[in-house]
């Protein structure tokens, strides 16, 4: 065992019993290439969070200007 965190290992979001990833990616400065990454850094970032099992994404209608990521 590596004592590592993963992101497949869930675990429960305070009593409303929803299982969530134990890191969740902020998507604050992603499509906003101004303060953050890059359409092709942010889409590269995302592609990687899920597919190292994470499934809690933090958004916000006013991120990017409420563009979409995709």
């Amino acid at each position: 065992m590596n004592g590592g965190m993963e992101l497949s290992d869930l675990r429960t979001l305070g009593r409303s019993g929803l299982l969530v990833s134990p890191l969740s990616l902020g998507t604050m400065m992603i499509g906003n290439s101004s303060l953050g990454s890059s359409d092709e850094d942010s889409e590269a970032i995302f592609d990687a969070y899920l597919e190292a099992g994470g499934q809690s994404i933090d958004t916000a209608d006013v991120y990017a200007g409420g563009r979409p990521a995709r």
